[in-house]
């Protein structure tokens, strides 16, 4: 009866438990940083959403490789809220939560154009 030749583990090399397993992908899309405080980060709030939307929709990835490449994206307090949701929650939760934190009621334009339609009030 003739031995299997052991395979030794090259340093670097996950272990078997490790390793994909069949139909199982770990492929991420890899996406801006967003941290979630001003001045910090590759891109806004508005560009990051962007980004994420287009990943949705392109179909190209699974909700829970988006979730890894979302998590991986934010850093900062934007991290640390989406790390208070817990393993669990689902990318629909995820950007709900987000967008309630970092979203805007109105748009930039409306906004301006309040702003710049205000008239200082006489002093009665």
């Amino acid at each position: 009866m003739e031995k299997e030749p052991v395979k030794e583990q090259t340093p670097g090399m996950a272990s078997s438990r490790h390793q994909q397993t069949e139909g199982t992908s770990y492929h991420f899309p890899k996406m801006s940083v967003f941290y979630g405080e001003s001045g910090k980060g590759e891109v806004s709030w508005e560009s990051w959403k962007y980004e994420v939307e287009a990943l949705i929709n392109s179909r190209s990835f699974t909700d829970e490789h988006i979730l890894l490449g979302l998590r991986r994206s934010l850093k900062g307090d934007a991290g640390d809220r989406v790390r208070r949701l817990g393993h669990g929650a689902s990318l629909d939760y995820v950007l709900n939560q987000l967008e309630a934190d970092y979203g805007s009621l109105e748009s930039k334009e409306s906004i301006m154009r309040q702003f710049y339609s205000c008239q200082q009030q006489p002093i009665v």
